[in-house]
């Protein structure tokens, strides 16, 4: 569907889950793997063709949250300083390739040093031939010296020149018509900021904004069609489209979006097909993204699951009466009063039991989704969420007389409980064994 571009202003507000995307869904929980996740450093990348035939231009996108560094008081202000390496290498005799940037974010408050929607973003540009390349990010804190990495690996292949050909997918946070001067974003007369953590939703009036070109090649004034298709990791094909485009141009570029609501949250993969005569297909690109779920959308969509996932801290017979609801106000309310009971600050701005419980959930989705199991279903979830982060983490990947197995040990707040899994099939699904209530348990540290 094309738009107005003239209307576009979109932003996408993320919330306060500042969560890496990981290259795996299913992973083992260790006080690393949370920092990771906890991080306010996102990287990414999008490739398109470059003025210079023989090249291909490597856009890398960054995206630092004001969370992720050391502010100072600097008379009436807060200051932080960082440094951001930005390393291209190849194999064979290219030559490394290095952009540094240097950044001073200055803020009026402290409030906004920890700020979970404050940030900075960037773009460096790379013109590379074909070759296989690692691109590495390290961001380092001036003040606190903290060095945070990201790396990621690239395949630039030779296009064939003569057929029409498509770029790469980039996720786009919010686009600005331009009149006149050059931005960092520019894409022709468009400002196109990227979605660097590639997360969207969390509204009721969302929407999947991304970018891409098609290339004429030499069958200049052809029609090719464009086909988009949203995988859901649980439910399978949840959208689709065609769109068909002439190639009157050298280089059309395509902006488009789709609505979000009553979409599910969770993780997807979006397929764009270049189709040209006969229906032949010329490229195919895939690219993952995450929808955060709002409350309202899961009301309609996931109400036995929304419910499912309340019955972990709920009281006896609570899920039972939200049950038997089924008009959505009812259900809304039902949540909202589910909440205000366990509102530990009643009042205040937010509701701090919400928060921990909504991020717990988003973690373990993010470390331990199985197969099609989301990861809140999971023992090891199920655990997260009651009990929040282990305060120790003894795992066993390679148990010499034993299957793989992880320990759990809870003892900073409250009773001392150990929670063991094991995974017994080996096949990365480890499996809460008795006891299952994790009391009663000497520690073994």
């Amino acid at each position: 569907m094309y738009m107005n571009i003239r209307k576009i202003i979109i932003t996408v507000v993320l919330g306060t889950l500042l969560l890496a995307s990981m290259a795996s869904a299913q992973g083992e929980l260790s006080q690393t793997t949370l920092k990771q996740i906890n991080t306010g450093f996102f990287a990414d990348h999008a490739i398109f063709e470059s003025e210079i035939d023989t090249l291909a231009r490597v856009e890398v996108y960054y995206k630092i949250y004001h969370s992720t560094l050391e502010f100072a008081k600097s008379k009436e202000n807060w200051q932080a300083r960082s440094k951001l390496s930005i390393n291209v290498t190849g194999n064979n005799d290219f030559v490394s390739q290095v952009q540094n940037r240097e950044g001073t974010v200055t803020v009026k408050s402290k409030a906004r040093t920890n700020s979970p929607r404050d940030f900075r973003s960037g773009q460096a540009n790379f013109d590379l031939p074909k070759g296989k390349y690692k691109i590495k990010l390290t961001l380092q804190d001036i003040k606190s010296h903290k060095v945070t990495n990201k790396d990621f690996k690239i395949k630039i292949k030779n296009p064939n020149i003569d057929n029409p050909r498509m770029s790469d997918v980039e996720f786009a946070e919010s686009v600005i018509e331009l009149n006149s001067g050059s931005v960092m974003f520019q894409k022709g007369n468009l400002a196109i900021v990227p979605a660097v953590s590639r997360m969207f939703g969390g509204l009721p009036e969302s929407k999947l904004l991304y970018y891409l070109e098609i290339y004429q090649g030499n069958d200049s004034g052809v029609t090719v069609v464009v086909e988009t298709k949203l995988r859901h990791r649980r439910k399978g094909m949840v959208y689709r489209d065609t769109l068909h485009t002439a190639l009157d141009i050298p280089v059309v570029r395509q902006l488009r979006q789709i609505a979000l609501v009553d979409m599910p949250g969770g993780m997807y993969e979006m397929e764009i097909i270049l189709r040209g005569r006969r229906n032949k297909g010329l490229a195919n690109r895939k690219i993952e993204f995450e929808i955060l779920q709002t409350v309202e959308s899961m009301i309609r969509t996931e109400w036995k699951m929304l419910l499912r996932q309340l019955s972990y801290i709920a009281e006896p017979g609570e899920i039972k009466k939200m049950k038997k609801f089924e008009e959505f106000e009812q259900r809304k309310q039902a949540i909202v009063e589910f909440w205000r009971r366990r509102d530990p600050t009643v009042g205040s701005r937010g509701n701090e039991a919400r928060q921990a419980f909504n991020y717990r959930v988003h973690v373990v989705n993010k470390l331990f989704t199985y197969s099609r199991q989301s990861g809140w279903e999971t023992d090891r979830g199920r655990i997260y969420i009651i009990h929040g982060e282990p305060d120790k983490i003894d795992e066993h990947p390679y148990a010499l007389s034993s299957a793989p197995f992880t320990i759990w040990h809870y003892y900073i707040n409250g009773r001392y409980r150990r929670f063991t899994f094991v995974d017994d099939l080996g096949d990365g699904d480890y499996r809460l064994i008795f006891l299952y209530d994790g009391l009663g348990q000497t520690p073994d540290f």
